[in-house]
């Protein structure tokens, strides 16, 4: 007889907050754990490394799926009993950063084992976590946690090219300690693991045109993932525009407390004040970003870029 992994899912209730680098999810993070109903965010790199050597073919889907749900019931587990909490006040992660800061706190003096596994039983709250590129992983993530649901935040191309550069995310960023992507060397070049397929194309691309290739191939991975979702969970995806959530943030909210049964706090004005929220979108702007790209992408690159902008401007979807 095989013998078969076994683990049961503790989480029953979670949101996942996903997202392309620098698309706005941690605005998202800050506002959802500001709502009565939410856990504090979470964030895993490990996790994610989990995700993307499954994704490359060097873990099995069953072994990768044993693993993510060991790891996310132990972080669960742990916040529960007040275990490895963030206090460093600038993290969005940080226990500081929620509208249940006391409750939280708590958690350092309450009882461990059979005490802690029954609270989460009883919990009705959210386990609320932020994922980079979920979408992508989103077949997988369903098979382990069906009840899921994920957030997806949608941000214009140019914003997120201009940022990326401005970042230097893709490039040399790469080589850097605080480089947590999984990277892979290729004849003593070092390439994202999403770049593999295409590793010629990403090493002789430009420093813009690397962005652009970059951001539609993670674009086209996530609508090939979400295209292999059946009805139900296609339902639980619900694409969050970054234009309409910085700018119209209430009614964003309105529409999740609604959806989740949640409740604005007092917190949650505060957030929308910190992150200077409720803003009108600076079009000329944008349009300065693009005139920056232009002059220092290929034509190759904003052929591209400019199918990008097209499929983004008329078939945005949109909580």
């Amino acid at each position: 007889m095989k013998n078969k992994y076994w683990k049961k899912n503790l989480i029953k209730k979670s949101i996942f907050v996903s997202g392309i680098t620098r698309s706005g999810k941690i605005v998202l993070c800050n506002l959802l754990a500001s709502l009565r109903g939410m856990e504090n965010v979470k964030l895993d790199y490990n996790f994610e490394l989990i995700l993307s050597l499954n994704k490359i073919k060097k873990i099995d889907n069953k072994t990768a799926e044993y693993i993510l749900n060991y790891m996310l019931n132990l972080t669960h587990y742990n916040s529960t009993i007040g275990r490895n909490l963030n206090f460093r006040k600038s993290d969005y992660t940080s226990v500081w950063n929620s509208y249940n800061t006391k409750n939280i706190i708590k958690r350092l003096t309450s009882k461990e084992g059979e005490n802690a596994f029954k609270k989460i039983k009883q919990s009705k709250k959210y386990f609320l976590m932020m994922i980079h590129n979920g979408l992508i992983f989103s077949p997988l993530l369903f098979k382990i946690f069906p009840k899921l649901h994920i957030m997806h935040m949608q941000k214009h191309p140019i914003d997120l090219i201009y940022s990326w550069n401005k970042k230097n995310i893709g490039n040399s960023f790469l080589s850097n300690n605080r480089n947590s992507l999984l990277t892979l060397e290729v004849k003593n070049n070092l390439i994202p693991w999403y770049a593999i397929g295409w590793e010629k194309k990403f090493l002789k691309a430009c420093k813009l045109d690397k962005i652009i290739f970059t951001i539609n191939s993670l674009r086209t991975s996530s609508k090939i993932a979400f295209s292999k979702l059946d009805k139900d969970q296609k339902k639980r995806i619900y694409f969050i525009n970054f234009d309409k959530l910085v700018s119209n943030t209430n009614y964003v909210l309105d529409i999740i407390t609604k959806k989740f049964n949640l409740s604005k706090t007092s917190y949650t004005k505060k957030i929308i004040n910190s992150n200077q929220l409720l803003r009108k979108i600076n079009l000329q702007d944008r349009n300065d970003k693009y005139a920056f790209i232009v002059k220092r992408a290929s034509k190759d690159g904003l052929k591209v870029l400019n199918k990008m902008i097209e499929e983004f401007e008329l078939n945005q979807k949109s909580i």
